[in-house]
């Protein structure tokens, strides 16, 4: 049964959170575009679009004039014929009627889609103060930003989804400025926005105390020219061989021309068993690129990483599923604590943790490792935050372990050390929130303090990945933006961007960082991208 949009909201059935709006898609040749009702750019055969017969929409070339558009109605979907032109904005305005929702006031419900057609930079395609709601690309390829508009004026604290060029959505709100934070991605964008406006009419016979306008956005953004310069811009993400596994959750250090991975998660988010997990041990040429060798492995672990000293891999708790894939989950932390000497090519037991540990984090500064967050996985029991870091001197005859209080309890974070100073950043807390904080321990002073938030929305503290390179930390998040700490100025400076992912890993390769694994939309990586991240500030 094809159900009438409109009707979905007079019932309250659809939120401004799931509804449908108006989008014009250009097609792949760029002659004609799909005028559609989408969540995400794609026709959808359940909404009867008729009502896009009533639809405006204009065309405007750069340096032209408006001409109205004729919206044809084909088998599969309402379609225009596009201008003659690879710089131009088509743009217009549908009333879906006057509405209401609960208890809310009457309102009449406005659409404003807007397509840029080819510089997304270009401010001939901005509609300026004609327009009563209006979504503005800025910035360049690899770092736009996108800016809200009612009446030519910045709209701030709005919210916006932005449908990313690998199709996936993020939710955002604008700044101060109206503006969103940046994405790093090349391809198609579609954006959606809301600003509604305190003004009583009558439309139909109907009164209304309010207009809520959407304002809509279908841009290509590193296609050719598409820079304020109007010059040439492509992107490019050079790769090496791939991982021997797709995996997240995964340990990964490097050390002496090697890169070396160990275990993670091999199936499908959020499932645990026995055979969830790799107990496979690996290490990469970094010198040739391509070369994989397998090494003696372990018990399949997850949630834990490894670091290196002195030529040596250490690998530090972990979680370990004890049930088979068709029982009940029953998730342990473990505290294993053991060595791997390339010389030797064999694992050398170390004291164990002093409580297991998983979803935590180790370095090493001066020859002590620090095992810090994380949490002990009990099973049925449950689990039990961790507020104390774990050290272990490597350099004293006879190892034992001491803790360090930490001012915080978070699992999931990511550690990177540089000028013996630990930053430890993002994770999450106690309530099951993603955590924006950076905490900095200095292993000279022993000394806590607090460095600026990851920047961008929460979502960005969920499992994010972290390494330092030429004494400067990056960091990796979520939606595929690298940060690096400004120490100067006590800010993230965004630098570059990979494939979206989370639990993944970076590390230092040279002059540049590789990107490896990590999972997205409940799929694991075994992509590995060399990103360049620029030259020391």
């Amino acid at each position: 049964m094809r159900l009438s949009l409109a009707s979905l909201i007079v019932f309250g059935v659809v939120s401004p959170a799931h509804a449908h709006f108006l989008f014009v898609v250009p097609a792949a040749d760029g002659t004609t575009a799909q005028v559609i009702l989408s969540e995400d750019l794609q026709p959808d055969e359940d909404i009867d679009d008729g009502m896009i017969d009533s639809s405006k929409l204009w065309s405007r070339k750069f340096a032209g004039t408006a001409v109205p558009l004729t919206i044809e109605k084909k088998a599969e979907a309402h379609q225009v014929t596009l201008p003659r032109s690879d710089q131009a904005v088509v743009y217009g305005a549908f009333e879906f009627g006057v509405n209401q929702r609960g208890d809310s006031p009457p309102f009449l419900l406005v659409y404003h889609p807007k397509t840029i057609l080819g510089n997304a930079f270009a401010t001939q395609a901005n509609l300026g103060e004609a327009a009563p709601a209006e979504i503005i690309p800025i910035g360049r390829p690899g770092d736009v930003r996108f800016r809200i508009e009612a009446n030519g004026k910045p709209v701030a604290n709005s919210e916006v989804t932005v449908i990313l060029p690998n199709a996936s959505q993020t939710k955002v709100k604008t700044d101060s400025n109206g503006e969103t934070e940046t994405f790093a991605a090349m391809g198609r964008y579609g954006v959606w926005a809301r600003c509604f406006e305190t003004k009583a009419g009558m439309r139909d016979s109907q009164n209304y105390e309010q207009i809520r306008h959407y304002p809509t956005l279908v841009v290509d953004i590193g296609d050719g020219t598409d820079s304020v310069s109007g010059t040439q811009t492509k992107v490019e993400h050079p790769q090496l061989a791939p991982m021997p596994e797709a995996a997240s959750s995964f340990g990964a250090v490097a050390c002496d021309g090697w890169l070396y991975v160990y275990g993670g998660h091999i199936v499908r988010t959020h499932k645990y068993s026995t055979a969830a997990v790799s107990r496979r041990f690996h290490r990469f040429n970094l010198a040739d690129g391509k070369t994989w060798e397998e090494l003696p492995g372990g018990p399949g672990l997850q949630g834990m990483n490894l670091a290196a000293h002195a030529g040596k891999i250490y690998r530090v708790g972990g979680m370990e599923p004890r049930n088979k894939p068709d029982e009940n989950e029953d998730n342990h932390s473990v505290a294993d604590c053991v060595c791997f000497d390339p010389a030797t090519g064999k694992w050398e037991p170390l004291p164990p943790l002093p409580v297991p540990r998983s979803s935590h984090d180790v370095v090493v500064v001066d020859g002590k490792l620090y095992v810090i967050g994380g949490w002990n996985m009990t099973g049925k029991d449950g689990q039990e935050w961790l507020s104390k870091m774990d050290v272990l001197d490597l350099t004293a005859k006879n190892l034992a372990w001491t803790s360090v209080e930490q001012p915080f309890q978070r699992r999931a974070l990511i550690a990177a050390v540089a000028d013996r100073k630990i930053y430890l950043i993002g994770g999450f807390m106690e309530d099951d929130t993603p955590s924006l904080d950076v905490d900095i321990y200095d292993a000279s002073t022993g000394k806590w303090s607090s460095g600026p938030n990851i920047p961008g929305p929460q979502f960005n503290g969920f499992a994010p990945a972290a390494c330092a390179l030429n004494g400067r930390v990056f960091v990796s998040v979520g939606n595929g933006n690298i940060y690096c700490f400004n120490q100067t100025a006590g800010r993230w400076d965004r630098v570059a961007a990979n494939t979206p992912r989370i639990v993944h890993r970076i590390v230092p390769y040279g002059s540049k960082i590789l990107v490896m694994g990590g999972a997205a939309k409940g799929d694991n990586f075994d992509l590995i991208e060399v990103v360049d991240v620029g030259q020391e500030m």
